[in-house]
């Protein structure tokens, strides 16, 4: 990502990784390009997804079209993808349970 920032217009980012988690690699995100849209997914079960959105949302606000749950349709992450690149997400504050 980082040599390559400029060019990345959307990150797809699973919550659950190998080697980092999902909230390290959003911060690193973060960092290198603040205004990168993210969505976040994950196939775990509920109680793992809010504990990761609510670290991530400590870092900011999170938008109403951030998150998608695997297993997903393509269909589903195409208006999710262009949701976010035109900008007509709606920002939400993260309260649990929410996603």
């Amino acid at each position: 990502f980082k040599s390559h920032a400029d060019s990345v217009d959307i990150v797809l980012l699973d919550l659950t990784m190998p080697n980092m988690s999902g909230e390290e690699v959003f911060r690193a995100l973060r960092e290198i390009k603040p205004d990168v849209p993210v969505i976040l997914t994950s196939g775990y079960g509920q109680y793992d997804i809010e504990r990761h959105i609510e670290e991530i949302a400590e870092l900011g606000e999170l938008s109403d079209s951030d998150f998608i749950r695997k297993p997903y349709q393509i269909h589903t992450l195409i208006r999710k993808i262009n949701s976010r690149l035109r900008g007509t997400n709606t920002k939400i504050k993260h309260n649990k349970g929410s996603m």
